[in-house]
């Protein structure tokens, strides 16, 4: 992940990994906790609406009582797409620091809701990192700041990710920083302390490696599938191949006819220990696998990945973030400043504490990038060149129009795959393209079927279509979200038909 040229870097490691090859699966292969009905929850994609819905989604699930215990920790699995990730990967592996309760907030009454009620949540509580600096411009500036103050050594390909870790991770003791000048998450995830014992046990150079576990601190959490998705050649067409990760393994489960990767290998066949998904493989025997890798594959990378609804097909990219870096872009060159500075103004007034939260070093709180945005903060009423007294300014908008010039051609996130099926010992892996999961499914239902032993699902589809009703043939009907009738097979809703 540390080039950005598609030239595959020298790997460290070696580190060893166990293969899983699919079918069969099953989550009785990985643990042998037992659930009554066997039910997989889904927490569907949508941004931080979905964030919001996931939230009160899993409050109710944890209140609602069955068996004199909670139905959401008799769930057996719980399925995360792009913004449900935000709210589901977290809550899996919320660190003893904050509760179950701050966390998701506990159940109030309706009639007992009030505007002023709503606006306070409880400190740790996942809704409030997305109450204010994260917009898409928050999240461009912070991308483009990221980038200038790590002296490009945070790849463009990782921006998207970090700038998600620090708002859904880093609260919760979930995103490590060694450095923040070289922005590289150290540390992996896996199940409990029995499987990570195995991995340092088979790997003693990460002993000193944090390894998040899944939390203990609360009730019992379902079975984690974080959805990601990544781009295959089929016959030459560009498509995309839905990707799971985890607590035990990473990779695609399925065998997509004909689907090749970025080095021409057929996709598929399971999946590998995860903190070694995104590696180059020196060896391989039986189940087990030596991979060469810099860092190991972490939280921030899942999360961010499966929200990273910008990664579409080059030629169909639309996306607000690309476009918010696209109109930034043309303005500095037409010397239009406005935006980009009232952009650094809100993030004068939010990046900073953003990063003393992230333990950031002193030189970096100190760089002439913060110096300005502190500055714009402050003279937020003027924010014009002729009066913004900050030496250099010109210098550093100059720096950030280079520096989305960059950022634009090579954000998409970017991986080091290679397939189960085959595994390529001694051969160059050079990084594949990854997605948004719900760019291909957004409801997290299909990842979770693929488990034998899911018998039940309860899937939330957190959609843009409020329920409405329509008449159509003289007769009134309840129209809801297009993403909902295929899953019963309907057709969407047409008001021609």
């Amino acid at each position: 992940m540390a080039s950005h040229h598609g030239v595959a870097p020298q790997r460290a490691g070696p580190f060893k990994a166990t293969l899983t090859p699919t079918p069969p699966l099953s989550i009785g292969q990985f643990t042998s906790r037992q659930t009554p009905g066997n039910v997989g929850v889904c927490l569907s994609g949508g941004g931080s609406r979905a964030l919001t819905a996931g939230m009160g989604q899993l409050q109710a699930l944890k209140m609602l009582q069955f068996n004199n215990a909670s139905l959401l920790s008799q769930a057996r699995a719980l399925s995360t797409v792009s913004g449900g990730s935000w709210a589901g990967v977290p809550f899996t592996y919320l660190t003893a620091g904050t509760t179950d309760d701050q966390y998701l907030g506990t159940f109030v009454d309706p009639s007992q809701l009030t505007p002023e009620s709503l606006a306070s949540l409880p400190t740790g509580n996942i809704g409030s990192q997305v109450t204010e600096f994260f917009t898409i411009p928050d999240i461009a500036i912070t991308s483009v700041l990221l980038y200038l103050m790590s002296d490009g050594q945070l790849a463009p390909n990782m921006l998207w990710q970090s700038v998600i870790g620090l708002h859904m991770l880093l609260p919760y003791g979930l995103y490590d920083f060694e450095s923040l000048l070289n922005v590289t998450p150290a540390s992996y995830f896996t199940y409990d302390s029995t499987t990570k014992a195995a991995i340092v046990q088979a790997n003693p150079g990460l002993a000193n490696v944090p390894g998040n576990v899944v939390s203990t601190s609360g009730q019992t959490r379902p079975y984690l599938v974080c959805n990601m998705a990544m781009f295959v050649k089929v016959n030459g067409e560009t498509l995309l191949a839905p990707l799971p990760s985890t607590p035990f393994i990473t990779g695609i489960v399925g065998a997509p006819p004909h689907a090749v990767d970025a080095n021409g290998r057929q996709v598929g066949g399971g999946g590998v220990t995860s903190f070694a998904s995104s590696s180059v493989p020196s060896a391989v025997s039986g189940s087990s696998v030596t991979v060469q890798q810099s860092r190991q594959m972490s939280l921030v990378d899942i999360v961010g990945t499966s929200s990273s609804a910008f990664a579409v097909a080059f030629e169909e990219i639309n996306a607000p973030l690309y476009q918010q870096l696209e109109d930034w872009k043309h303005q500095l060159q037409m010397r239009d400043h406005n935006g980009i500075l009232k952009a650094m103004g809100n993030a004068g007034k939010h990046l900073p504490r953003l990063l003393q939260h992230a333990s950031a070093s002193s030189t970096l709180l100190e760089s002439k990038y913060i110096q300005a945005v502190e500055a714009a903060a402050a003279v937020e009423h003027k924010l014009t060149l002729p009066h913004f007294g900050i030496p250099g300014i010109s210098i550093i908008l100059e720096e950030i129009l280079h520096a989305i010039e960059t950022i634009l051609s090579d954000l998409v996130p970017k991986y080091q795959y290679w397939p189960v099926s085959d595994v390529p010992a001694e051969k160059t892996v050079n990084p594949t393209l990854f997605a948004d999961g719900g760019l291909l499914e957004n409801s997290g239902i299909a990842s979770v079927l693929a488990y034998s032993d899911v018998d039940n699902v309860i899937a939330f589809i957190n959609s843009i279509t409020r329920l409405s009703q329509q008449t159509v043939q003289g007769k009134s009907v309840v129209v809801v979200d297009d993403s909902i009738p295929p899953l019963f097979g309907f057709q969407p809703f047409d008001h021609n038909k």
